[in-house]
């Protein structure tokens, strides 16, 4: 079998009642009416010759708290930018 791929370690660390919360956060884009998820996507440097196959389609397709950004030449599951936490646990 071939190894997860690593968002998947990622997610799984994320407590169930912010993945729940994080549902309700869920907001359509102004442009193109897809769900988005709160937070921006990190600034990506890397300079690509070619576009590798998405791994993800907006946010909606990622778990947890992950974005779907553009990120080493493809888009794929993201944290958000430094600064855009996921929503705090209720204390």
């Amino acid at each position: 079998s071939s190894p997860s791929p690593p968002w998947v370690a990622e997610a799984a660390a994320i407590p169930s009642t912010s993945r729940a919360m994080l549902g309700a956060a869920l907001t359509p884009h102004p442009a193109t009416g897809e769900l988005q998820k709160p937070g921006l996507c990190p600034r990506d440097f890397t300079r690509c010759l070619h576009q590798e196959p998405p791994l993800c389609t907006n946010d909606s397709a990622c778990p947890g708290w992950l974005k779907c950004c553009s990120h080493e030449c493809r888009l794929r599951c993201t944290p958000p930018a430094e600064g855009m936490a996921p929503l705090a646990e209720p204390q």
